[in-house]
């Protein structure tokens, strides 16, 4: 009875996953990343570790203290990371940043085998500073709990925590150059499992020289370990012919570089089968590994630049859809399929991207593809006339009305019309005030 009751606790979803973000666009989805906890080596967790595979140790084996690589004493943790321009890359649709720890108490010792914890948690782990591209001071944010482990007793031993912003208005303008994220909160030290912690900020942005797509983002918390986690995608329809190309990102904590066992997969509807995600730097069966990767390569514009992040994984990977064995055309689902009978994680953020049909984008975007040139059509001019009864007398009508359409005054110009008051007197006059 005690196995069974185990298997159920950490097979549980905390926090269902759902959707952040979705859009149907010709673009790409990418990230930025780095952690924010790593081991103390002569009181200097901000140099690089790099030791990976099996060469390295487990998280729970350090003293692990702060990152904090600014120089400002008003942080106490921080590390950076840059969002570099790619050809084509056009406007930024979305931009949003999760960041994530283990935070039972501010420091946990270990004497003889047993965990002193030290000092208070501080309840404000959603506020943070975050410094971007043309900016000198830090800006303070404050974030969506997602989901909070303290007072849950299945991870009161470690209580992992994920916090989201939405940063699209604060950076769109000019979002390429360095971010830094600072004072997010862990606890330092030892504790039960290891200690992990770090950020992401995914970034959805515009490309008109790629092949119009599905992107989404999904989050939530869920424990994985033993039972699978399973995440249905809908929404898409892949095109009636040619190859299917299709990404995953996800991000977790506590995925082990030495301990094998997690994996993930995606399920071939119309055969039911389950296909593995892998790419050259993480193995089918030891997927999060302690990393941060794009593709085949360790994403490394950041600082500090560790090769092993110590339990704090971000990764997108494109699927090996060779011959549309995975995902085949006119496909309107899949299931991404997260598991391990190893190494426990905890998963908080999951991506998907995939070619759609043509006519499936235009009806879902009013956009028309043409000799693979995007065409939106105008809209039609709008003619708005006012009837006045001249023939009411001896009275003062007043007609109050709140325009807030958008119309097209001419080929080029997109304008916002103004709230409006309009006065009709009894002379049959027409006054308009605006508010």
């Amino acid at each position: 009875m005690f196995l069974l009751l185990s298997t159920l606790v950490f097979s549980q979803e905390e926090v269902p996953f759902s959707i952040r973000f979705k859009e149907y666009l010709r673009g790409d989805l990418t990230f930025v990343a780095n952690n924010i906890v790593n081991r103390n080596d002569n009181k200097n967790a901000n140099e690089a570790y790099n030791k990976e595979g099996q060469q390295s140790e487990l998280n729970d084996t350090f003293y692990m203290s702060y990152i904090d690589i600014d120089n400002d004493k008003s942080t106490f943790s921080s590390s950076s990371a840059t969002f570099s321009k790619k050809e084509n890359t056009n406007d930024i649709v979305f931009a949003g940043l999760y960041w994530s720890a283990t935070y039972n108490y501010p420091l946990s010792i270990k004497d003889n085998g047993i965990y002193i914890h030290e000092g208070n948690r501080e309840s404000n782990f959603n506020e943070i500073k975050i410094k971007i591209p043309l900016q000198d001071n830090y800006l303070d944010i404050k974030g969506q709990l997602i989901y909070d482990g303290f007072n849950d007793v299945r991870h009161n031993t470690n209580s992992p925590y994920v916090c989201f912003y939405d940063l699209t208005e604060m950076v769109k303008s000019n979002p390429y150059g360095e971010y830094t994220v600072a004072n997010i909160r862990s606890t330092e030290g030892f504790i039960e499992g290891g200690i992990s912690g770090g950020w992401i900020l995914y970034f959805v942005y515009k490309d008109d020289k790629t092949t119009q797509k599905y992107i989404t983002l999904y989050d939530g918390f869920a424990s994985v370990y033993d039972m699978p986690i399973q995440i249905k995608l809908t929404n898409f329809q892949t095109p009636k012919i040619g190859i299917i190309n299709s990404k995953i990102a996800l991000a977790t904590l506590e995925g082990d570089a030495s301990i094998k066992g997690d994996n993930v997969s995606l399920k071939n509807i119309s055969n039911n089968t389950y296909f593995p995600v892998f790419s050259k730097n993480r193995d089918s069966q030891n997927l999060f590994n302690s990393q941060i990767t794009i593709e085949n390569d360790p994403f490394l514009e950041r600082n500090p630049t560790s090769l092993n992040t110590l339990g704090f994984d971000a990764l997108i990977i494109s699927l090996n859809n060779q011959n549309n064995q995975i995902i085949n055309n006119n496909t309107t689902e899949t299931e991404l399929k997260i598991a391990s009978v190893g190494d426990k994680s905890y998963l908080f953020s999951a991506g998907f991207m995939i070619d759609v049909d043509k006519e499936f984008y235009e009806q879902n975007t009013k956009e028309i593809i043409t000799n693979n040139t995007v065409v939106i059509p105008k809209k039609e001019k709008k003619k708005k006339t006012l009837k006045i009864l001249n023939n009411v007398t001896g009275i003062s009508i007043v007609v109050k009305e709140i325009l807030s359409s958008v119309v097209q005054k001419d080929e080029d110009e997109m304008v916002e019309e103004k709230s409006v008051e309009k006065s009709i007197e009894e002379t049959g006059n027409l006054t308009i005030k605006k508010i």
